[in-house]
C-alpha cells in the first residue's frame, strides 16, 4: 500500500502504557513504589480481603514487595495465607555499538554485564528483532566471539509474530555478578531502539502450597510475569527496520521510543540533544509528501521517495557523558541521516 498514515501519538500513548507498567526502571527503592502501578492489590494490615478483593488471591507486601496468597481451598473455607519471597537484586547493563558491514549490512556489537549490586547470575538474554525471514541472507557470528564455547546464539519464537535472538549460556557460562561479556549479532535491518530482556539464574519458587486452586496459580503467574520477578529489560540500540520500512516509519517508531525513554527517565527531556532530536523528527514526520497522497504516482519513483528519503541532520552532538545519547545518535545517523 502506498498511503502511510501513522497516528504516532496515538502509539506514543500505547507504548507509554505498555513499557511503564512492564519494565523495571533499575530505582529498587520500595517508597517510590506505589500501589496504583502494581499489578495486584497491597494486602491489608488486618488481613481482611474478602470485602474489597473476593476474587483476588494474590496480593503484594508493602514493605518488601513479598508475594502473599490468600486463597480458599472450599467455597465457604476460611483463606490459607503463604508468603513468597522477593527474589534478589537483579541488575543487568548493556552497551550496544553498531557499524555498516560490507557482507552483512550492519555489525552490531553488545556488552552485556550483571551490575555489581546483583545478587544473581544472569544466564541468558533476547534481543528483540524482526520476524526471521527478514534475516534470511545474513549469518550469524557468535562463532566469532571468545565466549562461543559458553553462549549459544538462535532465532527464538517468543510470541506468535515476536522474535528475538536468543543468547543462552551453556555450562559455566553464566554472568556472575560484576562480570561482562560481549556478543555479535549481523543484519540487513537497519539501527532502532529495541528490548533487550535479560533472565537471571533463579530457583524454583520453593514450598509453593500443594493445594492452591487453578485460578489462583494464573493470578500467580500473571503477577510475577508483570512484576518482572526472574527478568529485566532494558533498552538498547538493535537491528530493527527492515528494507519495506518507510523513512516517515522509520521517523515515527524513533519519535515514539525517545518520548519513551524520556518518560521512563533513561533520557533527559531537557537535553539539548533530545530535544533538537525530537524537533527533527517531528519536522520530518509533518513534511508534506505528494507521493503519499497519489495513488497514481510511478511506483520507481515512489520507492526512492520513501525508502531514501533525506533527513535533516540534528546539528546538536549527544552528550558525552550520556552513552545513550550516543548510541542513538549512531543509529539515527545510520537509519536516516543521508549525504
Amino acid at each position: 500500500m502506498r498511503r502511510f498514515h501513522e497516528p504516532y501519538f496515538f502509539a506514543l500513548t500505547i507504548l507509554l502504557f505498555l513499557g511503564y507498567a512492564s519494565v523495571s526502571l533499575g530505582q529498587e527503592k520500595i517508597n517510590s513504589v506505589r500501589a496504583g502501578m502494581l499489578p495486584a492489590p497491597i494486602f491489608p494490615m488486618d488481613g481482611n480481603v474478602d470485602e474489597q478483593y473476593p476474587n483476588r488471591f494474590v496480593f503484594f507486601d508493602y514493605n518488601n514487595l513479598d508475594i502473599i496468597l490468600a486463597y480458599r481451598t472450599a467455597p465457604d473455607s476460611p483463606r490459607s495465607v503463604h508468603r513468597i519471597k522477593s527474589p534478589p537484586h537483579f541488575a543487568p547493563v548493556i552497551v550496544s555499538t553498531v557499524a555498516k558491514n560490507v557482507l552483512a549490512g550492519y555489525r552490531y556489537r553488545f556488552r552485556v554485564t550483571n551490575g555489581p549490586t546483583s545478587r544473581q547470575s544472569l544466564h541468558k538474554w533476547f534481543l528483540s528483532v524482526p520476524p526471521p525471514e527478514a534475516f534470511s541472507s545474513n549469518r550469524q557470528s557468535s562463532k566469532k566471539l571468545a565466549q562461543r564455547e559458553a553462549w549459544e546464539q538462535a532465532y527464538y519464537g517468543m510470541l506468535p509474530g515476536k522474535w528475538a535472538v536468543r543468547f543462552h549460556s551453556q555450562l559455566g557460562g553464566a554472568l556472575s555478578p560484576n562480570q561482562s561479556a560481549g556478543f555479535v549479532v549481523d543484519s540487513g535491518n537497519r539501527p532502532g531502539i529495541v528490548k533487550a530482556d535479560f533472565h537471571r539464574h533463579v530457583s524454583s519458587v520453593s514450598s509453593l502450597p500443594e493445594d492452591l486452586p487453578p485460578e489462583a496459580w494464573k493470578q500467580l503467574e500473571r503477577v510475577k510475569r508483570l512484576q518482572g520477578w526472574n527478568h529485566k529489560v532494558r533498552w538498547t540500540i538493535g537491528p530493527k527496520y527492515t528494507k519495506r520500512t518507510s523513512s516517515r516509519e522509520i521517523a515515527s517508531d524513533f519519535y515514539v521510543e525517545v518520548q519513551t525513554l524520556v518518560m521512563l527517565r533513561l533520557l533527559d527531556k531537557n537535553s539539548p540533544f533530545v530535544q533538537r532530536v525530537l524537533t527533527r523528527l517531528d519536522e520530518f514526520i509533518e513534511r508534506p509528501r505528494p507521493w503519499f497522497e497519489d495513488e497514481d504516482f510511478p511506483r520507481e519513483v515512489y520507492e526512492s521517495l520513501a525508502y531514501d528519503e533525506p533527513f535533516r541532520p540534528i546539528g546538536q552532538p549527544p552528550d558525552p557523558r550520556s552513552s545513550f545519547e550516543q548510541q542513538i545518535d549512531v543509529a539515527l545517523k545510520l537509519s536516516l541521516v543521508r549525504p
